[in-house]
């Protein structure tokens, strides 16, 4: 479609539903193309492991037990990430297997608001590096792999007074609980979510 500048302004402002879905708009000014409007494509982010590869590593304690506790799916598959498979994911650590790393590729992610905690805790104490702060860096990758953030609810909490386990760190309690109640397997490396009656991939 042709527009002198005069018509642009006139018409096309007006009645933009009455355009063809996608069709490129030519503006002339006495008969000469001065510009082209073409239609918008918004772009989709295409999550890849190693988003943050090299910015910063998992340190091999960083799943030891906080000061305050001791620590006893592909297209269409919906996961919970657990907080190591997370980080190991973005930084492109070889010790996320390849069939995790084909699940953080290809399924819908979360993240619950206790990995958030966790991670803080651990920057806060000295355990993990990161090269921004946590609000900003794990914003900043969250949006970057799509993955939306799991808040904890009070049904999660209500659910932690039915399992019939006990487990001793509140941030795995959680976890367990958000996975029961949410019906989401846990990617994950540990074992210790199975005893709960947890669905887990690795």
């Amino acid at each position: 479609m042709e527009a002198s500048v005069h018509e642009a302004k006139t018409h096309l402002s007006r009645s933009p539903g009455n355009r063809p879905l996608g069709e490129e708009v030519i503006i002339t000014r006495s008969g000469r193309p001065v510009a082209r409007l073409v239609p918008f494509e918004p772009r989709k982010a295409r999550r890849k492991v190693g988003s943050a590869a090299g910015l910063f590593t998992v340190p091999s304690d960083f799943d030891d037990p906080l000061p305050f506790g001791d620590r006893r799916g592909f297209l269409e598959v919906k996961l919970l990430l657990d907080t190591h498979a997370f980080l190991w994911a973005i930084a492109g650590d070889s010790k996320l297997s390849p069939e995790a790393a084909n699940l953080f590729e290809q399924a819908e992610l979360l993240l619950s608001a206790a990995s958030i905690w966790e991670i803080v805790t651990k920057f806060q104490i000295g355990r993990l590096e990161l090269p921004a702060s946590p609000s900003d860096f794990l914003l900043q990758h969250l949006e970057r792999n799509a993955i939306a953030l799991l808040p904890i609810l009070p049904r999660h909490v209500f659910r932690l007074g039915n399992s019939p386990v006990a487990p001793q760190d509140p941030l795995d309690r959680i976890l367990a609980a958000q996975g029961l109640e949410e019906s989401l397997p846990i990617l994950t490396a540990d074992s210790k979510f199975i005893p709960y009656g947890v669905e887990t991939r690795w």
